[in-house]
């Protein structure tokens, strides 16, 4: 059987995202995963649980400022040292999308005087 080119996608329950293909069936349909990868706490860009990830489930809240999210998409992992290969769970922490976007932004600006400071 041929496989059916033109589907429509369907959305997710959260109504925010798309539920993304998981193969097909016999007659050449598409199957379609129950949820989209937010619902399913799997980061972007994967189709995989996160080897970087390990075992670490994300939180209902921001650890930083308390916000409780509606969707899990407004929440995000960050590793707290900055260094994505270090994927122990010690080193995670929930975060809302302006509190990881107010770190990242402080770090940035930290390395970048380091760099200044040492060509002076």
């Amino acid at each position: 059987m041929e496989k059916q080119r033109n589907f429509v996608t369907p959305w997710c329950e959260c109504g925010l995202h798309k539920r993304y293909r998981k193969g097909w069936r016999k007659d050449g349909s598409p199957r379609f995963h129950s949820k989209c990868r937010y619902c399913q706490g799997i980061p972007n860009g994967s189709n995989r649980k996160d080897a970087n990830y390990g075992n670490y489930k994300k939180k209902k809240y921001c650890e930083k400022c308390g916000f409780v999210a509606e969707y899990p998409c407004q929440l995000d992992i960050d590793h707290i040292d900055g260094d994505r290969t270090n994927g122990d769970s010690s080193n995670l922490q929930t975060l809302c999308a302006n509190c990881h976007r107010v770190k990242s932004y402080k770090e940035a600006q930290k390395k970048v005087y380091q760099r200044v400071k040492g060509k002076y």
